[in-house]
């Protein structure tokens, strides 16, 4: 009874574990958007109007009593003085218009000396114009497709210089999508990007535009679905058993029993970022002909199993590892004894009780073929009579062609 509840253990723990690792995998993909830092911000003066404040720091120093910073403005080919301003503090705030600008530090000491002048640094300040979206397409975009996704977008100063990128609705799903520009018009008035489709999970999300000054604007309205959200899975192929258990090895020998078949149908019915669930139904067939020192064995293994199926797709739409769990029957039958003098025994047929665990990858070879490469273990309970002790076990493994339904 020990044994029976240690293997039935082992199989639990080792299904827990392939869906636990998948879901830590699925987390540790999860790219999170840093905010990045700002040098500028808007400010609203008195009659209600926005003006961009930009800052102009340099390094802290200690023993200072004040710095001077000189200002210059480019026109034409040269700079030409601007301003000098004064601050006991390591920044000051200016408002610059658009144009190319150039400055540098001059610090005095505790002296009121001046102790250094560091190098010229230059500057550009872009004109702020605020980017805006008034639509884009396609609205709907199906996680069964394999292309990425182009995307078009109709508004006003959009720019190739700005960031493109969607963000999910749901604030359970983190991760910035970001668009790469692929043609644009003369007016900026209408612009395409192009989208990784491996990046997105199911939900509504945003489109974003993000200009290098950091205004930006959105519009709500993606929406990503499976448009199939069952997929059923049909294969069969060759499956040798491997009989690791005395009372089979008694019955039939070790291994070696190539005249085997199997096939599977696999729902899978629940479709999430981190995998796929469903069932799995299977059966196997095998011939085996064992010689003995004074007779031989003839029959045939065959089992019937009905599991829960975990799927977590490695590559999407592509290439997946899986897991399953489950319970069925075992039949032994048309087991004949053979003897030298042509004697033979009366067909002999038992049926056992089974418990059943599995793993597999599964490669698609084209959107609905594919291929499959596993291994079930399968542990067969009976009367003591029937089966002895320890519990006696049979490993399937297999290969198998199928068609995506």
């Amino acid at each position: 009874m020990a044994d029976n509840k240690r293997c039935i253990l082992i199989l639990i723990i080792l299904f827990l574990f392939v869906s636990l690792s998948a879901q830590d995998t699925a987390d540790a993909n999860i790219q999170t958007d840093d905010e990045e830092a700002q040098n500028y911000y808007l400010k609203k003066t008195e009659d209600g109007e926005e003006i961009f404040i930009q800052k102009l720091e340099w390094q802290y120093l200690e023993y200072v009593l004040r710095y001077e910073v000189e200002l210059e403005i480019k026109k034409g080919d040269s700079f030409e003085p601007l301003v000098l301003l004064a601050t006991e503090e390591n920044f000051i705030e200016v408002t610059l218009t658009n144009g190319e600008y150039r400055y540098r530090v001059h610090v005095y000491n505790l002296l009121d000396r001046l102790d250094s002048t560091s190098d010229w640094i230059s500057i550009v300040i872009l004109k702020a114009e605020i980017p805006q979206i008034q639509s884009f397409s396609p609205r709907n975009f199906y996680l069964d497709d394999t292309e990425d996704i182009t995307v078009s977008i109709n508004g006003i100063n959009l720019k190739t210089d700005a960031l493109y990128y969607f963000l999910p609705e749901d604030s359970s799903l983190l991760g910035r999508i970001n668009g790469q520009v692929i043609e644009v018009n003369s007016d900026f008035s209408r612009l395409k990007i192009s989208v990784n489709s491996d990046s997105f999970n199911e939900g509504r999300y945003t489109l974003h535009v993000k200009n290098p000054g950091g205004l930006e604007s959105h519009i709500p309205g993606l929406q990503v679905q499976y448009q199939d959200p069952t997929d059923i899975y049909l294969s069969a192929g060759w499956a040798p058993g491997l009989f690791i258990s005395e009372l089979f090895q008694n019955i039939s020998g070790n291994t070696g029993h190539l005249l085997s078949c199997n096939g599977r149908i696999s729902p899978v019915f629940i479709k999430k970022s981190f995998g796929y669930f469903g069932a799995e139904v299977y059966g196997n067939f095998l011939h085996f002909a064992h010689e003995q020192e004074k007779y031989s064995i003839a029959g045939f293994f065959s089992n019937a199993v009905i599991s829960a199926l975990y799927q977590f797709p490695i590559i999407k739409k592509k290439f997946f590892i899986a897991g399953k769990i489950g319970a069925g029957v075992t039949f032994v039958h048309n087991v004949q004894y053979i003897y030298p003098n042509n004697a033979a025994s009366p067909y002999i047929s038992t049926m056992y009780i089974n418990a059943s665990t599995g793993i597999y990858a599964q490669y698609m070879i084209t959107k609905n073929l594919f291929a499959a490469l596993g291994a079930d273990y399968l542990l067969v309970f009976g009367s003591e009579n029937q089966v002895g002790n320890p519990i006696p076990s049979l490993v399937y493994p297999y290969i198998n062609i199928g068609w995506k339904f």
